[in-house]
């Protein structure tokens, strides 16, 4: 069995886990295109690494590790790429955090239908991970709300899934963690609302 090939030591930095139970070195590198994106998938493939994804940092765990092989950081792929304000759905890169989307957003009336415990989650994260909010028993997770994405795959491929287009992949890679690719765009409907104010009664 070969051994991995020797990565660049400018980018081995050490990665810790946002509960703090854990940290690591990895090779991290932070795209900002789909170009970049595919050619670090080209370099994972001819040096023998794995490749693992992170978002906002916000596993309790190691899930947005991947201890000496490469770890994509999303955060600088952070576009609104489309926003249509009459029927609140939205398109964006998967660094977009949950804080940016509804700043982007509010104005226009509309608020994201599923927000986690921080607002420093991004999309792709979400997805990746299927997130919940305090709401779930209404709505259900943040893949509920998913219309369709662009996925690299790690040949560097790019697909497009929506339960009618590649369903499988659709279904298999909300939730999978990353396992299967990475998200390049997602698309999402938003919920309206008429206030960014909330009433409490505690």
């Amino acid at each position: 069995m070969a051994l991995p090939g020797t990565l660049p030591e400018e980018h081995l930095e050490r990665v810790d886990s946002w509960g703090g139970a854990s940290s690591g070195m990895s090779y991290v590198y932070r795209p900002t295109t789909d170009e970049a994106l595919a050619q670090i998938f080209e370099m994972a493939r001819q040096n023998g690494r794995s490749v693992g994804l992170r978002g906002g940092g916000n596993s309790y765990g190691d899930a947005a590790m991947n201890d000496e092989n490469i770890l994509l950081d999303l955060r600088r792929m952070n576009r609104i790429l489309d926003w249509n304000p009459e029927t609140g759905v939205v398109r964006v890169e998967p660094g977009v955090t949950i804080a940016a989307l509804w700043q982007y957003i509010l104005e226009d009336g509309w608020w994201p239908p599923v927000v986690t415990g921080t607002s420093q989650t991004t999309i792709g994260g979400c997805a990746g991970m299927n997130v919940h909010g305090k709401n779930a028993y209404q709505v259900g997770t943040i893949g509920e709300h998913i219309l369709t994405f662009d996925m690299m795959l790690p040949s560097g491929d790019i697909i497009t899934c929506s339960p009618e287009e590649n369903s499988d992949v659709f279904y298999a890679a909300i939730g999978g963690a990353g396992l299967l690719g990475c998200f390049t765009s997602l698309t999402l409907q938003m919920k309206h609302i008429y206030s960014g104010y909330l009433r409490v009664s505690t």
